[in-house]
């Protein structure tokens, strides 16, 4: 087996064609892993933004206390025959919130932009964040349903791929 390390730009290229990964963010030394639907947006600034939706629960609160989080995609054909790429970033809530920086007509066209992008690949792109406030409502009725938005600015990325026994080509 040859494993290669991707370019930068084929890591975001295999994250964009994708729309799951596994996010991981911390709190007080504890790590925490959870699977995500995003969708992936070059912005105008030239920066790349994975957009998501959910709502709140321990990953938007361990994530509005410290922003550094990661999202990994990988795809695997066989044992020896797999792409896996991590994107390192920080969580931005689109949100009301002061620490947010979007003053409200920014805040809407941010959200509008999350929403059209999720549609765009998902009809049913809202389901994920609604389940796990339904399964959550059975434990604490009090809670109300909060939709949050929220993107990942990818600051840096990193992937390998591996190629079997068979393709495998002296380098």
């Amino acid at each position: 087996m040859v494993i290669d390390e991707l370019s930068d730009e084929e890591c975001l290229k295999a994250i964009a064609q994708a729309r799951f990964g596994r996010l991981a963010c911390a709190h007080d030394n504890q790590p925490y892993v959870v699977p995500i639907y995003y969708a992936y947006h070059k912005g105008a600034d030239g920066a790349s933004y994975l957009y998501s939706f959910t709502t709140v629960g321990q990953k938007i609160e361990w994530m509005r206390t410290n922003p550094l989080v990661c999202v990994e995609w990988d795809e695997v054909e066989r044992y020896d025959r797999w792409t896996s790429v991590i994107a390192f970033g920080r969580y931005e809530e689109l949100s009301a919130h002061p620490e947010s920086g979007l003053d409200e007509e920014d805040l809407g066209r941010q959200i509008h932009r999350a929403n059209e992008l999720l549609r765009e690949h998902s009809a049913t792109w809202w389901q994920p964040g609604s389940a796990a406030f339904v399964s959550r409502t059975h434990c604490d009725p009090a809670r109300s349903w909060t939709p949050v938005y929220y993107r990942i600015r990818i600051d840096r990325v990193s992937g390998r791929r591996a190629s079997g026994d068979s393709e495998g080509v002296a380098r």
